[in-house]
């Protein structure tokens, strides 16, 4: 550490020992000043930094997460009304509003009216899927949103003596299919969730017809895509534009509700088929056999999600296999396999004269699917995401610009600390430290507290350290000192100033890149993706450290270097870090925020790809292979 200090410079005798302004200090600040109006003066480059300094500040509150928490507040839903209200006529603005709430929402709403406003603190779903549908009469997506959600809790098919959906509910649900079936006259979609009406309300006989009907159309089309763009566009209204980290939540978290409930209705269909072949009745068992084997190559050829196609292929193979495996599914993986459970249905098809090639090969185009299915899932990245989405760098790149985001507030913070300090007069300063000292300590605690608690943040472990290092500071400069020490003010120059910055800007930005990967995987998306409990923040104290550590390695390391080069040089502690914080806080300030700036280039970059990346596979046929709230 020898080399870090400067051969004291001569003074007059009995001249008091000063400190020089450091030269080109307004040049740093202008450039600085100047830097953050251009970049907060694009759009794209303000939303990012808006919402990494949000996360560095509170990590629950980035606007990408907020209508995803579970803890929804009032604001965010008079965010979220005000801007839906200014745009009245745009019908995809409408549905996301309506949806963007609606699978969380469903049960709180249970016990709701449908056709009133919701009551204070619900915000009821199907309430505004109904006025959706009464706004937009032409638009046959508004009747196929309702019915969908309304199968999340008030149309289920439930085994067993119940009394089904109430009457309200099974008029409304009808009144929706029936409307949406005359402007869509060619779609699946209605009569087999029509089927999933009549077997709800134990109409098994009206069910099967309705199944019959879905059998002969040719078209399978849920309208999930409009939900997804209703909600982009409305969170970009109420928040602005945050890329691939916002449009990433609504893709991956859509609901299915309506596939549970076919998969109901296929076991039931084959039980009803089954039955009537034990009663000799072999026709009509071919038929039901027939018309679910028909719906399940509808969906699995023509439906846009993977999920939807798969379901699809689960529906045939449940047609064509027998009542011995209560889901061929995750059962039948190959053709042997198959052969294995559907010998009774090989038989009647074969008693019958029934073409049996035809349904052994799309059985092996059903298991090809399956099998396609189950590779893009282990590739991607994160469930329920394609491969080739970089996902994984952007999260990384984005955790480390809010860690060089933190270290800045955090060495600025101890550049005003030893700025105050220099200040304030000794005889104050003597006097104050050790109730200053107990407020660091009490801060201390509470923060400690707050981070084994299981609600624990980043920032107030971020807070927790810095409290830990300035009382060590306090705590070194109120040691007694040696006698014959040299003056800091002496010692320090502009040397000085640029062998620390070589020792610690370097070798801390690297390693921040170096642990990108391991930041990546603790971004609250990143989480969110990798978890069905929709975490926002790392629920282990270790990891909420670790992340504090990242935020704070550039102050607590220049604070560790000053007091080596103290010890080195022979100059009081409390000297050294009044001058060192003094001169090194705003060339530490500029060399991080030129690495800011590198890093949120690169930030920008990864996310224009994964937005393109994201649009290609949102608007290609099975692309998004699994989703969170699916129903297994």
């Amino acid at each position: 550490m020898e080399t870090l200090g400067a051969s004291p410079s001569p003074l007059p005798a009995g001249a008091p020992a000063t400190v020089a302004a450091p030269r080109g200090l307004g040049w740093i600040i202008g450039i600085l000043c100047g830097a953050l109006v251009v970049l907060f003066s694009v759009a794209p480059i303000r939303y990012v930094i808006k919402a990494q300094l949000q996360y560095a500040m509170a990590d629950n509150g980035t606007p990408m997460l907020r209508p995803l928490e579970a803890d929804w507040n009032p604001r965010e839903t008079a965010l979220l009304d005000q801007a839906a209200a200014s745009a009245p006529e745009d019908y995809l603005m409408q549905v996301g509003r309506a949806t963007v709430r609606a699978a969380a929402d469903g049960a709180a709403a249970h016990n709701a009216r449908i056709g009133a406003p919701p009551p204070a603190g619900v915000d009821q779903a199907l309430y505004r899927l109904g006025a959706l549908a009464t706004d937009f009469p032409l638009q046959p997506g508004a009747y196929a949103h309702l019915a969908r959600y309304m199968m999340a809790d008030r149309v289920r098919i439930q085994a067993g003596p119940n009394r089904g959906p109430s009457r309200r509910d099974g008029r409304l649900m009808d009144w929706a299919l029936r409307l949406g079936e005359r402007r869509d006259p060619e779609n699946a979609f209605w009569p087999a969730m029509r089927a999933v009406l009549l077997l709800a309300s134990h109409r098994e006989n009206e069910a099967l017809e309705a199944l019959h009907q879905a059998s002969h159309r040719r078209r399978w089309d849920a309208y999930l895509y409009e939900e997804i763009l209703g909600q982009w566009r409305l969170y970009t209204a109420v928040y602005g534009d945050h890329g691939a980290l916002q449009k990433i939540g609504p893709l991956s978290l859509v609901a299915f509700p309506h596939l549970r409930e076919l998969r109901a209705v296929a076991a039931l269909s084959r039980s009803a088929a089954d039955a009537a072949e034990r009663a000799g009745d072999e026709n009509r068992a071919l038929r039901i056999r027939r018309d679910l084997a028909w719906l399940g190559l509808v969906m699995r050829d023509g439906a846009q999600w993977a999920y939807e196609a798969l379901i699809g292929a689960d529906l045939y193979l449940v047609a064509v296999t027998d009542s011995t495996v209560p889901a061929p599914g995750p059962t039948v993986q190959t053709e042997r396999e198959w052969e294995a459970h559907s010998a009774g249905f090989r038989a009647l098809m074969a008693r019958n004269h029934r073409d049996l090639p035809w349904a052994v090969q799309e059985v092996t185009n059903s298991l090809a699917l399956q099998r396609r299915i189950d590779l893009a899932r282990f590739d991607a990245s994160y469930p329920g995401i394609p491969p080739g989405i970089p996902l994984v760098p952007l999260f990384g790149n984005w955790m480390a610009g809010v860690c060089i985001l933190q270290q800045m507030g955090a060495v600025a913070l101890a550049g005003l600390a030893g700025v105050t300090a220099a200040s304030v007069p000794r005889p104050i300063r003597q006097r104050f430290a050790p109730l200053v000292m107990a407020l660091l300590a009490a801060g201390m605690a509470a923060e400690g507290a707050s981070v084994l608690s299981p609600v624990g943040s980043v920032p107030a472990a971020l807070s927790l350290i810095l409290c830990g290092a300035l009382l060590s500071a306090l705590l070194a400069a109120s040691l007694p000192t040696l006698p014959n020490l040299r003056s800091a003010e002496e010692v320090w120059s502009r040397g000085t100033t640029v062998r620390f910055l070589l020792l610690l800007v370097p070798p801390g930005i690297a390693l921040l890149l170096a642990i990108r990967p391991w930041l990546g995987i603790r971004h609250p998306v990143a989480l969110l993706l990798a978890s069905l409990m929709g975490l926002s923040r790392p629920a282990d104290p270790s990891e909420t450290l670790g992340l504090a550590l990242a935020g704070a390695a550039m102050p607590l390391a220049t604070g560790l270097a000053v007091m080596a080069w103290s010890i080195r040089r022979r100059i009081a502690p409390r000297q050294a870090f009044r001058v060192a914080f003094r001169r090194l806080t705003l060339p530490l300030l500029g060399c991080l925020a030129i690495a800011y700036v590198g890093l949120l280039k690169e930030t920008l970059r990864l996310d224009t790809a994964a937005s393109r990346a994201i649009n290609e596979a949102a608007e290609n046929d099975l692309q998004w292979v699994l989703t969170h709230s699916s129903t297994p």
